[in-house]
Order: structure tokens, then C-alpha cells, then sequence
């Protein structure tokens, strides 16, 4: 209640108290300066009701910022005013790394896929123009950019599928392969 942690493991005291945590007795406020953790921690102890918070924090020994989940629920019996508050943190750094990893992904594929069907719609706009106006030089010419365009689009799909695959857990078949053949493709 006076806002002193009593129990931790020593994962929370090496992200958030360094070293010295067991040594030097620090408060909630020491510890953490978002205000999202301290008001759970506030509402818990005042209220007497659970919250859940996501949040950034600093880790004392690190640059790196983690991304937390907090759980912060009230101690008490019955109708008592609360006897205190736990905390359980939860790493969800690697999950929000992941969600970013795919997010970027998703935009370069849409970019990647853009570009080859822009190209076949131009070709394919300036064929029906100069046929419709009776003009049929350069017709060839469209033609094989749009099977090229075509193309990069199949293999792109293709990358796609093989992507998808390996991601739901399909096998992987492993094969030799020529470094040079492949140096030089």
C-alpha cells in the first residue's frame, strides 16, 4: 500500500531495479516513469479494481525499450479496502516485433504487386486506344511487356504460396544446389 514492491522475481529487478535493486528499497514511482503503470497501480490500491495496461518501458540496464502488458489487480477479502496491489508484467516485445515484421511485409508486397499491374494496365489501356483507332504498329511490343509484367506477377504469387507454406509448417526439401549457377543467374 505504500507503494513499495515487496515481492518480485529477479527478472523485474534486473529490467527495472538494475544490480543494487535488492540493496536499495525504491518505490513505484522510482522505478517507473510512465503513468500508465503507476495509475493501475492507483486504481488497484483506490478503487479496488483490476486494470490492464500496455505500455513502453525503459529497462534501467538497457536502451532498448520493452513493450509491456501490465495486469494490475487489488489484494483484498470481500468488501475490505484493498491490502495491497500485484503487478505481473508481461514481455510483449517479440510479439510486437513480429506484428511490425509482417505489417512491413504486407506493404512491400502491396507495392511489389502495384508496380507490374500499373505497368499492364498502361499497356493494356494504350493497345485498346491505338486498336480502336485502327492503329496497329508497336502491338507486339505492348504485348511482350505485359507477359513480362505478367510474369513477375505469377512469381511473386508464387513466393507468396511458398511463403504461406512454410509458415503453416510445411516440410522443407533440402537439395544441392551450384553456388556458381546461382552467382550467376
Amino acid at each position: 500500500r505504500d507503494g513499495y514492491p515487496l515481492f518480485f522475481n529477479s527478472r523485474f529487478a534486473l529490467l527495472f531495479g538494475g544490480k543494487d535493486f535488492q540493496q536499495k528499497r525504491r518505490t513505484l514511482t522510482e522505478l517507473f516513469r510512465a503513468p500508465e503503470v503507476l495509475s493501475a497501480y492507483q486504481k488497484a490500491l483506490t478503487d479496488g479494481e483490476a486494470t490492464e495496461v500496455s505500455v513502453k518501458l525503459l529497462p534501467k540496464e538497457s536502451d532498448l525499450p520493452i513493450d509491456a502488458l501490465i495486469s494490475v489487480s487489488p489484494l483484498k477479502q470481500g468488501d475490505e479496502p484493498s491490502r495491497g496491489a500485484v503487478g505481473i508484467f508481461y514481455d510483449m516485445t517479440h510479439l510486437k516485433r513480429a506484428e511490425q515484421i509482417r505489417i512491413d511485409f504486407v506493404a512491400n508486397v502491396s507495392h511489389e504487386l502495384r508496380t507490374p499491374l500499373t505497368s499492364i494496365k498502361g499497356y493494356v489501356d494504350t493497345l485498346v486506344a491505338d486498336l480502336n483507332a485502327g492503329r496497329q504498329d508497336g502491338v507486339a511490343g505492348f504485348l511482350d511487356g505485359i507477359q513480362r509484367n505478367v510474369q513477375r506477377l505469377m512469381s511473386l504469387i508464387s513466393d507468396l504460396l511458398d511463403l504461406s507454406s512454410l509458415d503453416s509448417g510445411a516440410e522443407v526439401s533440402k537439395s544441392w544446389v551450384s553456388t556458381r549457377d546461382l552467382t550467376d543467374r
